[in-house]
């Protein structure tokens, strides 16, 4: 299993820097292809089809410096950096809008040496044991947790969170969980919950403006996100959905149509698709995902396509009456064996729709949790 992972991490880079398919370089057995894109341990509120590849970093600062560290992942995932305990430790998690808990590993597999506990002066370890899949056992506890490291966007009291005896795939450092249900008010208290971390920090009085936005551009530009505010370069541009009013607790939208090219997948309204920002692949109800394989003439049951067939299009999505774009880059991968086959991050996925991060690394996105609704503005 290890060769597989180091194997399947050799494509990965290789893929990163742009090796064009007419070179040619090795494939992956299919099992070990989908062991790497679709980890095989069992699926909670985490483990679930997240690919964490750190390949570059960088960062564009605003005005106000509330912009923060993102660190490129392989297709379109990624990381933010943040600061836990006094005096702060500083750690780099993947940002995942379809999770819910903030999770860091106490070994220091990405930049840190890991969290510690007694190393913070705020830090107060739960009676609560703490198991969870892909890190194993851990335990639960309190502390104060910031997007700076001057302290000025923190949590207004120490929040709990977990601290996993084990490492988070591929050098990160934990993942942060940040799914709409965890800022919704408890219905008996009227409070919010406390152990969403960025709940209460986008309520501290030093947040003009309560909601979080990412840019997930695929390799040209420097990552970002910034909280308490909106990009102004981007304001007037932003198209908002609402959540769609379906009783999960997902960043789900209300999926209106899908088309590849001039072809039409989907015309409805036909359920809701999840905004994931941890999930790399699209996936399209089993009638829609067979006819997208039927026009392309590709191979649904392993996901592939002679790359050397022809041209592959873009999908587009209407959403709230508009339409937006998936474009062919953000859902091909490109290997080549005996000849050119691309796999495509496009999965069967029964009767919902997942757009995730396809569709929003080709727009910078604004999460708006207490108006319940995602923004998507064209990149400029």
């Amino acid at each position: 299993m290890h060769l597989i992972m180091i194997f399947a991490l050799i494509c990965a880079f290789s893929y990163a820097y742009h090796v064009p398919v007419d070179q040619g370089y090795n494939v992956p057995s299919r099992d070990a292809y989908n062991d790497y894109i679709h980890p095989s341990a069992p699926r909670d509120n985490v483990a679930r089809r997240k690919t964490s590849k750190n390949q570059h970093s960088d960062r564009k600062r605003s005005a106000d410096g509330s912009a923060n560290n993102v660190f490129l992942l392989q297709k379109n995932n990624y990381y933010v950096t943040i600061y836990i305990g006094s005096p702060p430790q500083k750690f780099n998690v993947f940002l995942d809008t379809g999770s819910y808990e903030l999770v860091i590993s106490n070994t220091g597999s990405g930049s840190s040496g890991g969290f510690n506990c007694g190393s913070s002066s705020t830090c107060k370890v739960q009676n609560v044991p703490y198991g969870h899949v892909p890190w194993g056992e851990g335990y639960k506890v309190y502390d104060n947790v910031c997007l700076d490291p001057l302290g000025k966007y923190c949590t207004t009291q120490p929040v709990s969170f977990s601290v996993a005896n084990g490492s988070y795939m591929f050098g990160d450092d934990g993942v942060w969980g940040v799914t709409i249900a965890s800022f919704w008010k408890d219905s008996t208290t009227g409070l919010y919950p406390n152990y969403q971390p960025l709940n209460q920090i986008l309520q501290n009085t030093n947040c003009p403006r309560p909601t979080f936005s990412v840019l997930m551009n695929n390799y040209q530009l420097p990552e970002w996100w910034s909280y308490c505010y909106a990009e102004s370069n981007y304001e007037q541009g932003i198209v908002y959905i609402p959540k769609a009013d379906d009783g999960t607790d997902s960043w789900d939208v209300e999926v209106q149509a899908i088309y590849y090219g001039t072809d039409t997948l989907l015309q409805g309204p036909y359920g809701n698709g999840e905004m994931d920002t941890g999930n790399n692949h699209m996936g399209l109800p089993t009638q829609a995902y067979n006819q997208f394989f039927d026009i392309i003439g590709g191979d649904a049951d392993q996901q592939t396509y002679g790359c050397d067939q022809g041209s592959i299009l873009d999908f587009i999505v209407t959403l709230n009456g508009v339409n937006f774009t998936i474009p062919v880059a953000n859902y091909i991968d490109p290997y080549s064996a005996d000849g050119p086959i691309c796999y495509l991050r496009v999965d069967d996925a029964g009767t919902s729709t997942g757009l995730n991060s396809p569709l929003l690394s080709n727009y910078f996105n604004v999460f708006d949790p207490y108006n319940n609704r995602v923004g998507l503005a064209p990149l400029v």
